[in-house]
Protein backbone atom coordinates (compact mmCIF):
# COMPACT_ATOMS: atom_id res chain seq x y z
CA UNK A 1 0.00 0.00 0.00
CA UNK A 2 1.37 3.52 -0.89
CA UNK A 3 1.93 6.38 1.45
CA UNK A 4 -1.40 8.23 -0.06
CA UNK A 5 -3.52 4.87 0.41
CA UNK A 6 -2.35 5.56 3.85
CA UNK A 7 -3.41 8.81 4.51
CA UNK A 8 -6.71 8.30 2.36
CA UNK A 9 -7.62 5.23 4.91
CA UNK A 10 -6.32 7.52 8.02
CA UNK A 11 -8.78 9.90 7.21
CA UNK A 12 -11.77 7.90 6.32
CA UNK A 13 -11.25 5.46 9.90
CA UNK A 14 -15.06 6.01 11.50
CA UNK A 15 -14.59 7.04 14.85
CA UNK A 16 -17.70 5.74 17.43
CA UNK A 17 -19.65 8.91 17.49
CA UNK A 18 -22.98 7.31 18.17
CA UNK A 19 -21.64 5.82 21.65
CA UNK A 20 -23.33 7.30 24.32
CA UNK A 21 -20.50 8.75 26.52
CA UNK A 22 -21.86 7.59 29.70
CA UNK A 23 -21.52 3.70 28.56
CA UNK A 24 -17.67 4.60 27.36
CA UNK A 25 -15.96 1.39 27.83
CA UNK A 26 -11.97 0.90 28.18
CA UNK A 27 -12.33 -1.24 25.50
CA UNK A 28 -13.63 1.49 23.14
CA UNK A 29 -10.98 4.00 24.41
CA UNK A 30 -8.14 1.81 23.88
CA UNK A 31 -9.37 1.63 20.53
CA UNK A 32 -9.41 5.66 20.31
CA UNK A 33 -6.17 5.61 21.51
CA UNK A 34 -4.69 3.03 18.32
CA UNK A 35 -6.37 5.22 16.06
CA UNK A 36 -4.57 8.43 17.87
CA UNK A 37 -1.27 6.62 17.65
CA UNK A 38 -1.69 5.50 14.01
CA UNK A 39 -2.64 9.65 12.90
CA UNK A 40 0.45 10.52 15.22
CA UNK A 41 2.81 8.26 13.48
CA UNK A 42 1.65 9.75 10.43
CA UNK A 43 0.95 13.35 10.73
CA UNK A 44 4.04 14.52 8.61
CA UNK A 45 2.49 12.82 5.73
CA UNK A 46 -1.12 14.17 6.86
CA UNK A 47 0.53 17.73 6.84
CA UNK A 48 1.92 17.09 3.24
CA UNK A 49 -1.41 16.22 2.06
CA UNK A 50 -2.74 19.60 3.84
CA UNK A 51 0.15 21.75 2.37
CA UNK A 52 -0.29 20.51 -1.12
CA UNK A 53 -4.11 21.15 -1.10
CA UNK A 54 -2.98 24.95 -0.42
CA UNK A 55 -0.59 25.54 -2.52
CA UNK A 56 -3.16 24.11 -5.52
CA UNK A 57 -5.53 26.77 -4.15
CA UNK A 58 -2.86 29.57 -3.96
CA UNK A 59 -1.75 28.73 -7.36
CA UNK A 60 -4.50 30.13 -8.06
CA UNK A 61 -3.80 33.90 -7.47
CA UNK A 62 -0.74 33.95 -10.08
CA UNK A 63 -3.73 34.26 -12.48
CA UNK A 64 -3.28 37.81 -13.49
CA UNK A 65 -6.92 37.77 -15.27
CA UNK A 66 -8.58 37.60 -12.04
CA UNK A 67 -10.67 40.18 -10.98
CA UNK A 68 -11.08 41.74 -7.11
CA UNK A 69 -13.64 39.41 -6.34
CA UNK A 70 -12.22 36.51 -7.48
CA UNK A 71 -8.81 37.52 -5.46
CA UNK A 72 -10.75 38.25 -2.55
CA UNK A 73 -12.58 35.04 -2.69
CA UNK A 74 -9.23 32.79 -3.22
CA UNK A 75 -7.61 34.82 -0.69
CA UNK A 76 -10.25 34.03 2.35
CA UNK A 77 -10.01 30.54 1.13
CA UNK A 78 -6.31 30.67 1.88
CA UNK A 79 -7.20 32.34 5.05
CA UNK A 80 -9.78 29.59 5.97
CA UNK A 81 -7.32 26.63 5.30
CA UNK A 82 -4.53 28.77 7.04
CA UNK A 83 -6.84 29.95 10.42
CA UNK A 84 -5.96 26.58 12.34
CA UNK A 85 -2.78 25.48 10.16
CA UNK A 86 -0.32 28.47 10.41
CA UNK A 87 -1.04 32.05 11.97
CA UNK A 88 1.50 34.28 10.06
CA UNK A 89 0.10 32.73 6.84
CA UNK A 90 -3.56 33.58 7.96
CA UNK A 91 -2.97 37.22 9.15
CA UNK A 92 -1.04 37.76 5.92
CA UNK A 93 -4.43 36.51 3.63
CA UNK A 94 -7.08 37.99 6.13
CA UNK A 95 -4.62 41.65 6.40
CA UNK A 96 -4.66 41.68 2.26
CA UNK A 97 -8.33 41.11 2.49
CA UNK A 98 -8.78 43.89 4.36
CA UNK A 99 -6.88 46.11 2.01
CA UNK A 100 -8.77 44.56 -1.10
CA UNK A 101 -12.06 45.17 0.18
CA UNK A 102 -11.15 48.59 0.99
CA UNK A 103 -10.06 49.29 -2.69
CA UNK A 104 -13.03 47.37 -3.44
CA UNK A 105 -15.44 49.71 -1.61
CA UNK A 106 -17.16 46.53 -0.08
CA UNK A 107 -18.05 47.67 3.65
CA UNK A 108 -19.28 43.95 4.52
CA UNK A 109 -16.38 42.61 3.07
CA UNK A 110 -14.55 44.90 4.89
CA UNK A 111 -16.10 44.48 8.44
CA UNK A 112 -16.27 40.44 7.37
CA UNK A 113 -12.00 40.32 6.95
CA UNK A 114 -11.58 43.06 10.10
CA UNK A 115 -13.54 39.88 11.96
CA UNK A 116 -10.86 36.92 10.30
CA UNK A 117 -8.04 39.62 11.46
CA UNK A 118 -9.37 39.76 15.36
CA UNK A 119 -9.90 35.98 15.69
CA UNK A 120 -5.86 35.70 14.54
CA UNK A 121 -4.67 37.71 17.02
CA UNK A 122 -6.68 36.67 19.35
CA UNK A 123 -5.59 33.43 19.19
CA UNK A 124 -2.26 33.82 19.01
CA UNK A 125 -2.40 36.67 21.95
CA UNK A 126 -1.96 40.06 20.29
CA UNK A 127 -5.11 40.87 22.54
CA UNK A 128 -4.03 45.22 22.37
CA UNK A 129 -4.47 44.68 18.36
CA UNK A 130 -7.18 42.73 18.67
CA UNK A 131 -8.88 44.94 20.97
CA UNK A 132 -8.27 47.87 18.40
CA UNK A 133 -9.61 46.47 14.93
CA UNK A 134 -12.99 45.55 17.10
CA UNK A 135 -13.17 49.20 17.88
CA UNK A 136 -12.80 49.97 13.87
CA UNK A 137 -15.78 48.13 13.02
CA UNK A 138 -18.92 50.31 12.94
CA UNK A 139 -21.78 48.01 14.34
CA UNK A 140 -24.13 50.08 12.82
CA UNK A 141 -23.13 48.52 9.73
CA UNK A 142 -23.18 44.61 10.14
CA UNK A 143 -25.79 42.68 9.19
CA UNK A 144 -27.23 40.04 11.51
CA UNK A 145 -25.00 37.31 10.33
CA UNK A 146 -21.81 39.84 10.83
CA UNK A 147 -23.05 40.70 14.08
CA UNK A 148 -22.97 37.29 15.39
CA UNK A 149 -19.88 36.84 14.62
CA UNK A 150 -18.52 40.45 15.83
CA UNK A 151 -19.75 39.23 18.94
CA UNK A 152 -18.30 35.63 18.77
CA UNK A 153 -14.59 37.29 18.65
CA UNK A 154 -15.80 39.66 21.46
CA UNK A 155 -16.25 36.63 23.48
CA UNK A 156 -12.95 34.89 22.33
CA UNK A 157 -10.64 37.92 22.83
CA UNK A 158 -12.27 37.66 26.79
CA UNK A 159 -11.71 34.11 26.97
CA UNK A 160 -8.07 33.57 25.66
CA UNK A 161 -7.73 37.11 27.89
CA UNK A 162 -9.04 34.92 30.68
CA UNK A 163 -6.45 32.25 30.33
CA UNK A 164 -3.38 33.65 29.72
CA UNK A 165 -4.66 35.89 33.72
CA UNK A 166 -5.30 32.08 35.01
CA UNK A 167 -4.91 32.42 38.63
CA UNK A 168 -4.94 36.41 38.56
CA UNK A 169 -7.31 38.80 39.68
CA UNK A 170 -7.87 40.22 36.07
CA UNK A 171 -9.45 36.22 35.50
CA UNK A 172 -13.13 36.96 36.54
CA UNK A 173 -12.99 39.99 35.06
CA UNK A 174 -12.36 38.36 31.26
CA UNK A 175 -14.59 35.73 32.16
CA UNK A 176 -17.58 37.53 33.10
CA UNK A 177 -17.01 39.75 30.27
CA UNK A 178 -16.75 36.84 27.82
CA UNK A 179 -20.27 35.51 29.65
CA UNK A 180 -22.19 38.34 28.42
CA UNK A 181 -21.21 38.28 25.01
CA UNK A 182 -22.28 34.20 24.68
CA UNK A 183 -25.24 35.25 26.16
CA UNK A 184 -25.55 37.70 23.42
CA UNK A 185 -25.17 35.17 20.30
CA UNK A 186 -27.95 33.24 21.79
CA UNK A 187 -30.53 35.87 21.65
CA UNK A 188 -29.14 36.63 18.01
CA UNK A 189 -28.79 33.06 16.53
CA UNK A 190 -31.17 31.24 15.13
CA UNK A 191 -32.47 28.88 17.45
CA UNK A 192 -30.86 25.48 16.67
CA UNK A 193 -27.72 26.83 14.86
CA UNK A 194 -23.61 25.93 15.63
CA UNK A 195 -23.66 29.35 16.93
CA UNK A 196 -26.70 29.37 19.29
CA UNK A 197 -26.22 25.69 20.44
CA UNK A 198 -22.73 26.10 21.32
CA UNK A 199 -23.24 29.84 23.11
CA UNK A 200 -26.26 28.45 24.96
CA UNK A 201 -24.59 25.08 25.89
CA UNK A 202 -20.90 26.97 27.50
CA UNK A 203 -23.30 29.87 28.84
CA UNK A 204 -25.43 27.53 31.27
CA UNK A 205 -22.73 25.25 31.95
CA UNK A 206 -20.75 28.17 33.76
CA UNK A 207 -24.34 28.30 35.76
CA UNK A 208 -23.99 24.82 36.86
CA UNK A 209 -26.01 22.72 34.27
CA UNK A 210 -23.35 20.47 32.78
CA UNK A 211 -25.97 17.61 32.55
CA UNK A 212 -27.88 19.91 30.03
CA UNK A 213 -24.89 21.38 28.18
CA UNK A 214 -23.35 17.86 27.41
CA UNK A 215 -26.78 16.77 26.18
CA UNK A 216 -27.34 19.77 23.72
CA UNK A 217 -23.23 19.14 22.31
CA UNK A 218 -23.66 15.53 22.01
CA UNK A 219 -27.02 16.65 19.97
CA UNK A 220 -25.56 18.31 17.78
CA UNK A 221 -22.00 16.66 17.55
CA UNK A 222 -24.31 14.09 15.43
CA UNK A 223 -23.96 16.76 12.61
CA UNK A 224 -20.41 17.08 12.13
CA UNK A 225 -17.73 14.65 11.05
CA UNK A 226 -14.56 14.24 12.28
CA UNK A 227 -11.92 16.36 11.08
CA UNK A 228 -13.69 19.30 10.98
CA UNK A 229 -12.82 22.52 13.43
CA UNK A 230 -16.36 22.68 14.97
CA UNK A 231 -15.83 19.13 15.48
CA UNK A 232 -12.63 19.33 17.45
CA UNK A 233 -13.93 22.44 19.28
CA UNK A 234 -17.64 20.73 20.71
CA UNK A 235 -15.49 17.35 21.45
CA UNK A 236 -12.99 19.66 23.39
CA UNK A 237 -15.72 21.19 25.15
CA UNK A 238 -17.47 18.09 26.13
CA UNK A 239 -14.44 16.81 27.85
CA UNK A 240 -13.94 20.45 29.93
CA UNK A 241 -17.73 19.67 31.18
CA UNK A 242 -17.03 16.07 31.72
CA UNK A 243 -14.32 17.12 33.85
CA UNK A 244 -16.82 19.66 35.94
CA UNK A 245 -18.92 17.14 36.39
CA UNK A 246 -15.83 14.19 37.75
CA UNK A 247 -16.07 11.89 34.93
CA UNK A 248 -12.89 11.09 34.03
CA UNK A 249 -13.20 8.40 31.48
CA UNK A 250 -15.82 10.57 29.34
CA UNK A 251 -13.85 13.33 29.68
CA UNK A 252 -10.86 11.23 28.11
CA UNK A 253 -13.00 9.91 25.65
CA UNK A 254 -13.96 13.27 23.91
CA UNK A 255 -10.44 14.44 24.56
CA UNK A 256 -9.50 11.49 22.61
CA UNK A 257 -11.88 12.16 19.79
CA UNK A 258 -10.93 15.98 19.56
CA UNK A 259 -7.28 14.97 19.58
CA UNK A 260 -7.86 12.30 16.27
CA UNK A 261 -9.88 15.47 14.64
CA UNK A 262 -7.19 17.77 15.12
CA UNK A 263 -4.78 15.41 13.93
CA UNK A 264 -6.67 14.32 11.01
CA UNK A 265 -7.89 17.94 10.18
CA UNK A 266 -3.84 19.16 10.25
CA UNK A 267 -5.92 21.67 12.85
CA UNK A 268 -2.50 22.93 14.92
CA UNK A 269 -4.22 25.30 16.87
CA UNK A 270 -5.19 22.92 19.33
CA UNK A 271 -5.91 21.92 22.96
CA UNK A 272 -6.92 18.48 23.32
CA UNK A 273 -3.79 16.73 22.76
CA UNK A 274 -2.20 18.59 25.36
CA UNK A 275 -5.28 17.95 27.86
CA UNK A 276 -4.73 14.52 26.99
CA UNK A 277 -1.11 14.64 28.14
CA UNK A 278 -2.00 15.69 31.21
CA UNK A 279 -4.78 13.59 31.72
CA UNK A 280 -2.10 10.36 30.92
CA UNK A 281 0.54 12.20 33.34
CA UNK A 282 -2.06 12.19 36.24
CA UNK A 283 -2.79 8.14 35.52
CA UNK A 284 1.19 7.23 35.17
CA UNK A 285 1.18 6.35 31.33
CA UNK A 286 4.25 8.98 30.69
CA UNK A 287 5.61 7.41 27.56
CA UNK A 288 2.32 8.59 26.11
CA UNK A 289 1.98 11.56 27.82
CA UNK A 290 5.39 12.49 26.83
CA UNK A 291 4.38 11.79 22.71
CA UNK A 292 1.47 13.90 23.09
CA UNK A 293 2.91 16.55 24.69
CA UNK A 294 5.85 16.59 21.85
CA UNK A 295 2.82 16.50 19.14
CA UNK A 296 1.44 19.78 20.87
CA UNK A 297 4.92 21.00 21.81
CA UNK A 298 5.53 21.05 17.70
CA UNK A 299 1.81 21.63 16.63
CA UNK A 300 1.96 24.98 19.00
CA UNK A 301 5.87 25.87 17.42
CA UNK A 302 4.35 25.30 13.81
CA UNK A 303 1.22 27.30 13.96
CA UNK A 304 3.16 30.14 16.25
CA UNK A 305 0.68 30.84 19.38
CA UNK A 306 2.65 32.39 22.28
CA UNK A 307 -0.54 30.64 24.45
CA UNK A 308 -0.08 27.32 23.56
CA UNK A 309 3.54 27.37 23.48
CA UNK A 310 2.89 29.25 27.40
CA UNK A 311 0.55 26.26 28.11
CA UNK A 312 2.60 23.33 27.00
CA UNK A 313 5.62 24.46 28.41
CA UNK A 314 4.13 24.83 31.91
CA UNK A 315 3.37 20.86 31.95
CA UNK A 316 6.81 19.81 29.79
CA UNK A 317 8.86 19.74 32.63
CA UNK A 318 6.92 18.06 34.60
CA UNK A 319 6.01 15.33 31.40
CA UNK A 320 10.09 15.21 30.87
CA UNK A 321 11.13 14.88 34.48
CA UNK A 322 8.56 11.49 34.40
CA UNK A 323 9.79 10.59 31.29
CA UNK A 324 13.44 10.89 32.07
CA UNK A 325 12.65 8.97 35.51
CA UNK A 326 10.87 6.14 33.89
CA UNK A 327 13.73 5.68 31.43
CA UNK A 328 15.94 5.81 34.02
CA UNK A 329 14.62 3.28 36.11
CA UNK A 330 14.12 1.14 33.06
CA UNK A 331 17.01 1.41 32.38
CA UNK A 332 18.06 0.31 36.15
CA UNK A 333 16.21 -2.94 35.41
CA UNK A 334 17.40 -3.63 32.20
CA UNK A 335 20.81 -3.69 33.76
CA UNK A 336 19.45 -6.03 36.65
CA UNK A 337 18.25 -8.28 33.70
CA UNK A 338 21.47 -8.30 31.80
CA UNK A 339 23.19 -9.11 35.36
CA UNK A 340 20.56 -12.22 35.87
CA UNK A 341 21.36 -13.42 31.51
CA UNK A 342 24.64 -12.90 32.41
CA UNK A 343 24.92 -15.61 35.41
CA UNK A 344 22.12 -17.71 33.77
CA UNK A 345 24.33 -18.11 30.71
CA UNK A 346 27.32 -19.10 32.41
CA UNK A 347 25.00 -21.16 34.18
CA UNK A 348 23.86 -22.95 31.39
CA UNK A 349 27.18 -23.05 30.14
CA UNK A 350 28.18 -25.03 32.62
CA UNK A 351 25.10 -27.63 32.05
CA UNK A 352 25.73 -27.82 28.61
CA UNK A 353 28.99 -29.26 28.85
CA UNK A 354 27.64 -32.05 31.35
CA UNK A 355 24.89 -32.26 28.63
CA UNK A 356 27.41 -32.78 25.87
CA UNK A 357 29.16 -35.92 27.92
CA UNK A 358 25.15 -37.05 28.98
CA UNK A 359 24.32 -36.86 25.52
CA UNK A 360 27.30 -38.88 24.18
CA UNK A 361 26.88 -41.88 26.23
CA UNK A 362 22.75 -42.09 25.46
CA UNK A 363 24.42 -41.81 21.39
CA UNK A 364 26.44 -45.35 21.94
CA UNK A 365 23.89 -46.73 24.14
CA UNK A 366 21.22 -45.84 21.29
CA UNK A 367 23.19 -47.38 18.62
CA UNK A 368 23.49 -50.63 20.61
CA UNK A 369 19.67 -50.54 21.29
CA UNK A 370 19.28 -49.64 17.75
CA UNK A 371 20.63 -53.23 16.50
CA UNK A 372 18.99 -54.86 19.80
CA UNK A 373 15.83 -53.33 18.18
CA UNK A 374 16.72 -54.26 14.67
CA UNK A 375 17.31 -57.41 16.10
CA UNK A 376 13.62 -57.65 17.80
CA UNK A 377 11.63 -56.32 14.75
CA UNK A 378 12.93 -58.46 12.41
CA UNK A 379 12.00 -61.71 14.78
CA UNK A 380 8.37 -59.85 15.43
CA UNK A 381 8.06 -59.46 11.59
CA UNK A 382 8.50 -63.29 11.09
CA UNK A 383 6.18 -63.68 13.51
CA UNK A 384 4.05 -61.38 12.72
CA UNK A 385 3.98 -63.09 8.34
CA UNK A 386 3.70 -66.31 10.37
CA UNK A 387 0.92 -65.64 12.34
CA UNK A 388 -0.46 -63.89 9.13
CA UNK A 389 -0.51 -66.54 7.25
CA UNK A 390 -1.90 -69.14 10.23
CA UNK A 391 -4.80 -66.54 10.43
CA UNK A 392 -5.42 -66.44 7.20
CA UNK A 393 -5.50 -70.19 6.77
CA UNK A 394 -7.68 -70.80 9.72
CA UNK A 395 -10.28 -68.20 8.06
CA UNK A 396 -10.26 -70.22 4.82
CA UNK A 397 -10.23 -73.21 6.90
CA UNK A 398 -13.44 -71.76 9.05
CA UNK A 399 -14.71 -70.27 5.70
CA UNK A 400 -14.84 -73.60 3.57
CA UNK A 401 -16.01 -75.57 6.33
CA UNK A 402 -18.77 -73.92 6.71
CA UNK A 403 -19.44 -73.46 3.25
CA UNK A 404 -19.03 -76.99 3.19
CA UNK A 405 -21.30 -78.49 5.80
CA UNK A 406 -24.10 -76.16 4.37
CA UNK A 407 -23.74 -77.35 0.65
CA UNK A 408 -23.68 -80.85 2.09
CA UNK A 409 -26.54 -80.57 3.64
CA UNK A 410 -28.25 -78.37 0.30
CA UNK A 411 -27.16 -81.53 -1.71
CA UNK A 412 -28.80 -84.06 0.74
CA UNK A 413 -32.13 -82.38 1.14
CA UNK A 414 -31.87 -81.83 -2.98
CA UNK A 415 -31.40 -85.51 -3.44
CA UNK A 416 -33.50 -86.60 -0.96
CA UNK A 417 -36.42 -84.48 -2.76
CA UNK A 418 -35.68 -86.13 -6.06
CA UNK A 419 -35.58 -89.61 -4.62
CA UNK A 420 -38.96 -89.02 -3.17
CA UNK A 421 -40.11 -87.64 -6.80
CA UNK A 422 -38.70 -90.74 -8.40
CA UNK A 423 -40.23 -92.86 -6.11
CA UNK A 424 -43.80 -91.05 -6.47
CA UNK A 425 -43.48 -91.82 -10.30
CA UNK A 426 -42.72 -95.46 -9.87
CA UNK A 427 -45.45 -95.87 -7.37
CA UNK A 428 -48.08 -94.17 -9.50
CA UNK A 429 -46.39 -96.04 -12.78
CA UNK A 430 -45.76 -92.80 -14.80
CA UNK A 431 -42.99 -94.52 -16.49
CA UNK A 432 -42.79 -91.87 -19.28
CA UNK A 433 -42.20 -89.18 -16.60
CA UNK A 434 -40.37 -90.83 -14.73
CA UNK A 435 -37.85 -91.94 -17.37
CA UNK A 436 -38.11 -87.92 -18.24
CA UNK A 437 -37.20 -87.26 -15.01
CA UNK A 438 -34.38 -90.09 -15.05
CA UNK A 439 -32.94 -88.50 -18.01
CA UNK A 440 -32.76 -84.80 -17.15
CA UNK A 441 -29.63 -83.11 -15.75
CA UNK A 442 -31.89 -80.56 -14.25
CA UNK A 443 -30.66 -81.66 -11.10
CA UNK A 444 -27.22 -82.08 -11.38
CA UNK A 445 -26.91 -78.55 -12.94
CA UNK A 446 -28.88 -77.10 -9.99
CA UNK A 447 -26.45 -78.67 -7.45
CA UNK A 448 -23.25 -77.83 -9.87
CA UNK A 449 -24.66 -74.16 -9.49
CA UNK A 450 -25.58 -74.01 -5.98
CA UNK A 451 -21.87 -75.60 -5.60
CA UNK A 452 -20.23 -72.38 -8.09
CA UNK A 453 -22.37 -70.02 -5.80
CA UNK A 454 -21.15 -71.50 -2.32
CA UNK A 455 -17.58 -71.98 -4.00
CA UNK A 456 -17.82 -68.20 -5.44
CA UNK A 457 -19.37 -66.67 -2.41
CA UNK A 458 -16.63 -68.35 -0.16
CA UNK A 459 -13.88 -67.18 -1.80
CA UNK A 460 -14.69 -63.71 -2.37
CA UNK A 461 -15.58 -63.67 1.24
CA UNK A 462 -11.69 -64.14 1.96
CA UNK A 463 -10.38 -62.18 -1.14
CA UNK A 464 -13.07 -59.18 -1.85
CA UNK A 465 -10.58 -57.40 -3.67
CA UNK A 466 -9.54 -60.77 -5.92
CA UNK A 467 -11.26 -59.85 -9.44
CA UNK A 468 -9.66 -56.40 -9.18
CA UNK A 469 -6.25 -57.71 -8.27
CA UNK A 470 -6.24 -60.58 -11.38
CA UNK A 471 -7.23 -57.29 -14.10
CA UNK A 472 -4.24 -55.34 -12.57
CA UNK A 473 -1.59 -58.17 -13.63
CA UNK A 474 -4.01 -58.91 -17.24
CA UNK A 475 -2.04 -56.87 -20.15
CA UNK A 476 -3.79 -53.38 -21.36
CA UNK A 477 -7.52 -53.98 -23.23
CA UNK A 478 -8.16 -57.24 -21.60
CA UNK A 479 -10.16 -57.61 -18.43
CA UNK A 480 -12.08 -60.19 -16.92
CA UNK A 481 -15.76 -58.75 -15.80
CA UNK A 482 -18.28 -61.50 -14.52
CA UNK A 483 -21.76 -61.14 -15.19
CA UNK A 484 -24.30 -62.70 -13.47
CA UNK A 485 -21.61 -65.04 -11.84
CA UNK A 486 -19.33 -63.78 -9.05
CA UNK A 487 -16.76 -65.33 -10.50
CA UNK A 488 -16.17 -66.56 -14.37
CA UNK A 489 -14.41 -69.79 -15.59
CA UNK A 490 -11.12 -68.15 -15.67
CA UNK A 491 -11.24 -66.53 -12.06
CA UNK A 492 -12.79 -70.20 -10.72
CA UNK A 493 -9.28 -71.48 -12.21
CA UNK A 494 -7.31 -68.81 -10.55
CA UNK A 495 -8.67 -68.79 -7.07
CA UNK A 496 -8.16 -72.72 -6.89
CA UNK A 497 -4.43 -71.91 -7.99
CA UNK A 498 -4.62 -69.09 -5.29
CA UNK A 499 -5.88 -71.86 -2.71
CA UNK A 500 -3.27 -73.93 -3.67
CA UNK A 501 -4.86 -76.69 -5.98
CA UNK A 502 -2.27 -76.33 -9.25
CA UNK A 503 -2.79 -79.48 -10.82
CA UNK A 504 -5.07 -79.28 -13.90
CA UNK A 505 -6.73 -82.78 -13.49
CA UNK A 506 -8.00 -81.61 -10.36
CA UNK A 507 -9.11 -78.67 -11.35
CA UNK A 508 -11.08 -79.98 -14.11
CA UNK A 509 -12.46 -82.36 -11.56
CA UNK A 510 -13.62 -79.83 -9.29
CA UNK A 511 -14.97 -78.01 -12.06
CA UNK A 512 -16.22 -80.69 -13.52
CA UNK A 513 -14.53 -79.04 -17.07
CA UNK A 514 -12.38 -81.07 -19.49
CA UNK A 515 -8.90 -81.17 -19.34
CA UNK A 516 -8.27 -79.34 -22.57
CA UNK A 517 -10.96 -76.67 -21.47
CA UNK A 518 -8.72 -75.95 -17.97
CA UNK A 519 -5.71 -76.24 -20.14
CA UNK A 520 -6.72 -73.80 -23.04
CA UNK A 521 -7.92 -71.11 -20.09
CA UNK A 522 -4.72 -71.45 -18.36
CA UNK A 523 -2.82 -70.41 -21.55
CA UNK A 524 -5.08 -67.47 -22.08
Amino acid sequence: MNMKKIIILLFTMTIPIGVIAENVTIDQLEKLYHTLDSLVEHQPNIIQEKQKKIKVIRDGLSDHKLTDSDRFRIQERLYNEYMAFKYDSAHLYATNNIALAAKMGDIHKLQQSKLRLVHILSVTGLFGKAHEVLDSIDKSQLNKEELIEYNREQNDVRLFESEFAADSPYYDEYFDSSLAYRKTITELAEEGSLNQVFAKATYIAEQGQYAKAAIMLEDYLKKLKSGDRNYSILTSTLAFIYEKMKKPTQQEYYLLLSSISDLRGAIRENNSMRELAMVLFEKGDYNRAFIYMNVSLNDAIFYGTRLRNLQVGQLSPKVVKAYQQMMIEESHRNKIWLGIVSVASFLLAICLVYIIKIRKRQQENAKRIERINKELSMNIEKAERAGILMTESNRIKDEYIGRFMELSSSLIDRADSQRKLENRLARDKKLTELYAELKSSKYINDCVSDFYNSFDTAFLNIYPTFTDEVNKLLSNGYTIVPKEEKLTTELRILALIRLGITDNQKIASILRSSITTIYTYRSK
